[in-house]
């Protein structure tokens, strides 16, 4: 869950991480560690190239036809 509260500052947030154990709080970190490092390497840089197997698939397909 994600709630954002009358934000003063819009250049500072806090994320506060609530779990069941400390394996998913682990888990949790290294998740929104991970969805900052793409935050900020798209401001850094916007070109997208895509993943999980999309571009072997439009090969494929175009292939296949």
């Amino acid at each position: 869950m994600i709630v954002v509260k009358e934000l003063k500052n819009d250049k500072v947030v806090t994320i506060v991480l609530r779990g069941g154990s400390k394996a998913v709080i682990d888990e949790l970190h290294r998740s929104i560690h991970d969805a900052l490092c793409v935050v900020r390497n798209l401001v850094k840089d916007n070109r997208i190239i895509v993943g999980g197997g999309a571009s072997e698939i439009a090969m494929s397909i175009f292939l296949r036809n």
